[in-house]
């Protein structure tokens, strides 16, 4: 880690879509590279398609960590049925 990002975390960004291990790399983070982890950005991908609970994850850790995530959603829409009427449903996208 501390090889390849600067010692203040500035202009270092870390995505995550609030996956069990993208919420461990920030645990870890906390831990050992705190000042890496705080200068850092965090940037939340929202695919519009996360579970509730995944939700409640994300602003866990959030707060747990004093972290506040940029998120971010697909292009041009913000709820479920905008990306469905946009995009289609993913799920029928791969038959």
């Amino acid at each position: 880690v501390e090889k390849h990002l600067p010692k203040d975390g500035k202009g270092a960004v870390f995505a995550t879509a609030w996956l069990a291990t993208d919420n461990v790399y920030v645990a870890l983070m906390n831990k050992h590279f705190p000042e890496i982890l705080n200068g850092m950005s965090l940037v939340a991908i929202d695919t519009l398609h996360l579970f509730p609970e995944t939700l409640v994850c994300a602003k866990e850790v959030e707060a747990k960590y004093g972290k506040k995530a940029l998120w971010k959603l697909p292009k041009d829409v913000t709820t479920r049925e905008e990306f469905i009427s946009m995009y289609g449903d993913c799920e029928d996208m791969d038959s």
